[in-house]
């Protein structure tokens, strides 16, 4: 029954090609999970996405359209209902509703993100799911994705203002130091006789 709907939902992400374009002339199926394992495989912490040149959800949906997006998304959640060999997989009706809700409440993440968080699912990084999958579950991974994302992304900006903010300084003291060293340098040479007395 699943591989059946797999079937339909490639074929529902493959429709209309021409519509499927990104700016580069590239197809959604480049992000098909099966192609991401291996055009990704760089991608092993939230800090890598930041590093990666990927389009966001939000922009897949403008440029390729929402059909083709959530497919693209069903996707990932049948490859995770397959590999996780569960008693309770994701049915089709529980694939396409948090596939719209990832789409709605996480359009902001990238397809980098995307290949991060199901490459977590499948190797256990949030825990085991003891045989079954549900909404609830995945959304939550989501959910605490996102905090660790936007986390790591407070730090870095903190980090990098620090980092801006601590130049700034050094160069302002180096440019007081050279102001006062210039000024003790004058009022030195002003404070010299002009000429010495003759044997000294």
């Amino acid at each position: 029954m699943i591989l059946f709907y797999r079937l339909k939902i490639q074929q529902m992400a493959g429709q209309q090609t021409a519509s499927l374009t990104t700016t580069k002339n590239e197809s959604l199926e480049i992000y098909y999970p099966n192609k991401t394992k291996y055009n990704l495989v760089h991608i092993r912490e939230i800090s890598d996405v930041f590093k990666s040149d990927n389009k966001n959800l939000s922009y897949l949906r403008k440029k390729s359209g929402k059909k083709q997006t959530l497919a693209l998304l069903k996707l990932y959640l049948i490859d995770i209902n397959e590999l996780l060999n569960l008693r309770n997989p994701l049915t089709e009706r529980m694939i396409d509703e948090i596939a719209e809700t990832i789409l709605n409440d996480y359009f902001f993440l990238t397809i980098a993100d995307i290949y991060l968080i199901f490459k977590r699912i499948k190797t256990g990084h949030y825990g085991e799911f003891y045989g079954s999958i549900n909404m609830p579950k995945v959304c939550q991974v989501f959910y605490d994705y996102s905090n660790e994302r936007l986390d790591l992304a407070a730090q870095q900006s903190a980090s990098q203002i620090m980092y801006e903010g601590e130049r700034t300084v050094f160069n302002g003291l180096t440019k007081l130091q050279e102001f006062t060293q210039r000024k003790i340098n004058e009022k030195t040479k002003n404070s010299l006789p002009n000429s010495l007395p003759a044997g000294i």
